[in-house]
């Protein structure tokens, strides 16, 4: 029989080097696609190890939160509570959610961030409200929202995808506010949305995109520039990222 082995003499993981238990974590944790929560898949398959101890929380949540990519996007679908006959859609209440559970620590440990604005369909709210009081500039959740990422976050790259009915403008100047109160390295605006089309006697769906060019031209650079950091917290990252894109432009000229 062999011999039994004290406690002292037995390994665990915090044993292993710090080096490899972050290729563990990474291995685990970090996505090739942006974490999209309007489309929830996978998302508690490895959330066990962050409960394992509190050094492993400590270790793993900056990986976790800094180098992901998160997508918030308004959700569209409709909710109804038990014994109401009206139903709700969830709109940014998931984002507002989300942003509330983590707290303003890891709100801060954040790093990559995409968010997409869009107006409330009128299937899936209140038909009194007027189309103008249907849009997200009017949102008091998303609003919520630009008030905690302008207070705790601290952004490398922020990604901004304007929708809705009505184009932004100067006239949205509450909204502007609070967006322009968040700080990033590296913005961006605009995007792209697929969706499904036919053609001209064709019964086949072709998937085509539509360009974003719901905000005012004169405001793209303008929100860049209140955005965007005189002073950057993350100089080496914000070099690889401009690099790389002038390497997908000269592919595109090519």
């Amino acid at each position: 029989m062999p011999q039994s082995t004290s406690i002292k003499d037995k390994k665990g993981f915090l044993d292993i080097p710090a080096e490899l238990r972050n290729q563990i974590y990474r291995h685990l944790l970090v996505k090739e696609s942006n974490v999209c929560f309007a489309h929830p898949r996978d998302f508690s398959r490895t959330a066990a190890i962050l409960r394992t101890c509190r050094q492993v929380y400590e270790e793993a949540r900056g990986i976790l939160y800094g180098e992901n990519e998160f997508r918030f996007e308004r959700e569209h679908r409709s909710l109804r509570q038990k014994y109401d006959i009206s139903s709700n859609e969830v709109g940014y209440k998931m984002f507002m959610r989300v942003l509330m559970l983590i707290g303003p620590h890891n709100i801060s440990k954040l790093r990559k961030l995409v968010i997409q604005f869009d107006d409330q369909q009128p299937r899936n709210g209140d038909y009194r409200k007027s189309k103008e009081e249907r849009r997200y500039v009017h949102d008091s959740f998303l609003i919520e929202c630009l008030k905690m990422l302008s207070q705790h976050s601290k952004l490398m790259s922020l990604t901004l995808e304007f929708y809705g009915r009505r184009t932004l403008s100067m006239l949205d100047l509450r909204f502007l506010e609070y967006l322009c109160a968040i700080k990033a390295d590296h913005v961006v605006l605009g995007g792209s949305r697929s969706y499904l089309s036919y053609g001209y006697n064709s019964p086949i769906p072709r998937t085509s995109t539509l360009p974003l060019n719901r905000i005012d031209h004169e405001l793209v650079e303008e929100i860049k520039n209140n955005i965007t950091r005189k002073t950057k917290l993350y100089p080496d990252l914000y070099k690889m990222i401009v690099s790389g894109k002038e390497k997908e432009k000269e592919k595109e000229e090519e």
